[in-house]
């Protein structure tokens, strides 16, 4: 190769990351006019064509508070970034108030051409369990699960893109968190009477009530007093007398609510409960049996 040729072949490796460099793509999640349906779209600050467009991984990482979110009607929406729901984690012990929610590109891709302005939309969702207090995207830089040891996962936003040299993704554009609208309706609304018992509990809740529609798919939530879902589980109610019981062993001792989310979206507040320890509880037995054994000596 002659010294012009080498000239130019440095020249053009040169032009091709030099031009290129400052390009950065962001991740932005929206919720759609249909109040239902949540959207993650790429936006790019450059135009890539090839080589600089040559993809090669991705990965879109989501969070929720824990048992708040459930991915359903999952779909990838562009033909050239095909991505698939492939991870989830549960309340991790350095961010035990929330899940984290994976989703990652199946190929390498040349065809996808990025330009400056344009907002693609790359995947959507929706989510079982009905309105999430709020959904967000992952951030590379602040999240305390990112660097985490607890468990051997990977999560993150990325998106590996030769015009980068490495990971595009600069950060999120629009809304930090993704709130859906929640209906709030009194319980009259949907239910006739209701009883919850024990009230105080030790290991197990049983609530009963009688639903004044038809039969639907519904939710039940128990959280605690700051609000975080400690139980949700998912009830077939059938119009008229309904009984179901929850193991409540786990939770800790204190002040918890009840409440429903009905098929159609409504959030419905039930009722609430006091948890107590197994010390409380033979405290108040030693107590109970203290008292009939004063009250029989009188006698």
């Amino acid at each position: 190769m002659t010294k012009l040729n080498y000239t130019g072949a440095f020249f053009l490796i040169f032009m091709i990351f030099s031009n290129t460099i400052t390009g950065q793509i962001w991740y932005k999640l929206d919720m759609l006019e249909d109040g239902e349906t949540y959207q993650v779209s790429l936006i790019s600050d450059v135009d890539w064509s090839l080589p600089n467009n040559i993809t090669s991984t991705g990965q879109i990482t989501l969070k929720a508070p824990t048992l708040e979110l459930e991915i359903t009607d999952f779909q990838s929406l562009n033909s050239n970034l095909n991505w698939e729901y492939n991870s989830r984690y549960n309340a991790p012990s350095e961010s035990n108030d929330f899940d984290y929610f994976s989703f990652g590109l199946e190929s390498s891709n040349r065809n996808f051409e990025y330009e400056a302005g344009e907002e693609v939309p790359l995947l959507s969702f929706k989510n079982a369990n009905g309105c999430a207090d709020f959904v967000s995207l992952l951030d590379n830089d602040t999240d305390p699960y990112i660097y985490s040891r607890s468990k051997e996962v990977n999560i993150g936003n990325q998106l590996t893109v030769v015009g980068a040299r490495g990971n595009a993704i600069l950060g999120v554009k629009g809304k930090k968190m993704v709130r859906c609208k929640k209906q709030i309706i009194q319980k009259e609304k949907f239910v006739k009477n209701h009883n919850l018992y024990p009230n105080p509990a030790h290991d197990n809740l049983t609530l009963e009530f009688d639903w004044k529609n038809n039969k639907s798919n519904n939710i039940v939530y128990i959280r605690d007093n700051s609000g975080k879902t400690v139980i949700a589980e998912k009830a077939i109610v059938e119009k008229g007398f309904n009984n179901f019981s929850f193991d409540i062993s786990n939770l800790s001792g204190g002040i918890y609510n009840v409440e429903i989310v009905a098929e159609s979206g409504e959030s419905i507040p039930l009722d609430r409960f006091v948890k107590i320890y197994s010390a409380n509880l033979d405290e108040m037995k030693q107590e109970i049996e203290d008292k009939e054994k004063s009250e029989n000596k009188r006698y």
